[in-house]
């Protein structure tokens, strides 16, 4: 007579399981960078330097016009880059067990990465470290793109 086993068998692993947790902390690792890039970056420290009275009163230039809009508009992108992130890991909590929602979620990550990529090379023009940031961002965006394409 044989006796039951008290420990029943712990079923396999699905494989359409999220790795949630490898998600959020590549997440959440890119954002502490993103975080300590602006803060060291400052956006506020830059002073006007060099230059004459006629330079300062000329009319603008297309470029300076663009240099002038992504200044203006880096805290609203960093901000943008983080909700994206955020949104995008809880759509793939959400949606990201069944085939079809695991495709669409790595395809919103890929999309997040190539999008905050090429805003991050357009920002380091202007600030450095706000370009920094949003490639960081990016680079998580990556990373989690990889984490899921893995089976």
């Amino acid at each position: 007579m044989t006796t039951p086993n008290p420990n029943p068998p712990v079923p396999p692993a699905t494989p359409n399981t999220v790795p949630w947790v490898a998600l959020l902390t590549i997440l959440f690792l890119a954002l502490i960078l993103q975080v300590g890039l602006v803060s060291v970056g400052g956006t506020g420290t830059r002073q006007l330097s060099g230059g004459s009275e006629e330079a300062l009163v000329a009319a603008p230039s297309p470029m300076a016009s663009v240099r002038s809009f992504l200044e203006t508009a880096s805290p609203v992108l960093l901000l943008c880059q983080l909700l994206a992130n955020a949104l995008a890991f809880l759509f793939t909590v959400v949606v990201g067990r069944r085939n079809p929602g695991r495709a669409m979620s790595r395809s919103v990550f890929l999309g997040i990465a190539v999008l905050g990529g090429l805003a991050g090379v357009a920002q380091g023009v202007v600030s450095p470290y706000a370009g920094a940031a949003t490639l960081a961002s990016a680079a998580g965006s990556l990373i989690a793109w990889r984490i899921l394409k893995q089976p």
